[in-house]
């Protein structure tokens, strides 16, 4: 299947908000970026317990 077609069959499916599992096919660019927010997250959750942690 070409490129332009995988594309297009993966935007449809955000389109219909279906889900879209880590193993699906999606783009390399929007992968690069979901795993950046994923870390970011990741991050943001551990620097925010970081007050916390002399008073646990």
């Amino acid at each position: 299947m070409a490129k332009d077609q995988q594309e297009a069959l993966f935007q449809q499916r955000v389109d219909d908000e279906q889900k879209i599992e880590p193993r699906d096919w999606m783009p390399d660019e929007y992968r690069k970026t979901l795993i950046r927010q994923i870390s970011q997250h990741a991050h943001s959750e551990v620097v925010g317990m970081l007050p916390e942690g002399n008073w646990i």
